[in-house]
């Protein structure tokens, strides 16, 4: 139901990431308290179908919605295996979000 916008806030995080040098912030009571309760997530990032990035969190520490802004910029930027998501990649980006139970 809500797996539309966290991808859209995933893909904000990462290119906000680009162009500011963080994660996205947001306000946690602009979201609805399904999101916002904790819950681990694993977001992974594809480069025209390549693998790209992953980063996850195996216990839900913090909100869903914190977890999915934090992990996608992680994804870009974190993972030892790549080098840091430059601009000119954002346009070949596609997302898929894990959410753990």
């Amino acid at each position: 139901m809500y797996h539309s916008l966290l991808l859209k806030l995933a893909k904000r995080s990462v290119t906000h990431g680009v162009n500011h040098g963080r994660a996205l912030s947001i306000e946690l009571d602009d979201f609805p308290a399904i999101l916002q309760e904790h819950r681990a997530t694993f977001v992974t990032l594809y480069k025209n179908g390549d693998l790209r990035g992953c980063i996850g969190s195996l216990d839900g520490w913090r909100p869903l919605v914190q977890d999915i802004v934090d992990n996608a910029y992680a994804a870009a930027f974190h993972d030892p295996r790549f080098p840091a998501m430059k601009e000119h990649e954002l346009h070949a980006l596609t997302v898929k979000l894990s959410i753990l139970t």
